[in-house]
């Protein structure tokens, strides 16, 4: 079974191509505004992984979302 990622912005096709090789992963779809935390927690509830691009901040109550989830990468 894939990991799920969930990614907090659109990527690169060639860095989705290479995420979509080892997990099922979901991305926020918006570049106008930034993810909620209220977003952020109900997709880290959801997700093996947090990838959070630029000034995303990552609270406790997400990172706490999901006791589950492996780890949140920040590129």
């Amino acid at each position: 079974m894939k990991k799920r990622v969930f990614v907090v912005q659109p990527i690169p096709k060639v860095a989705l191509d290479i995420l979509h090789d080892v997990a099922d992963v979901a991305v926020y779809p918006h570049l106008d505004r930034q993810i909620s935390t209220d977003e952020l927690v109900a997709n880290a509830k959801r997700s093996d992984w947090l990838f959070v691009l630029g000034d995303t901040i990552v609270p406790a109550e997400v990172i706490n979302a999901n006791p589950r989830q492996t780890a949140t990468a920040r590129a």
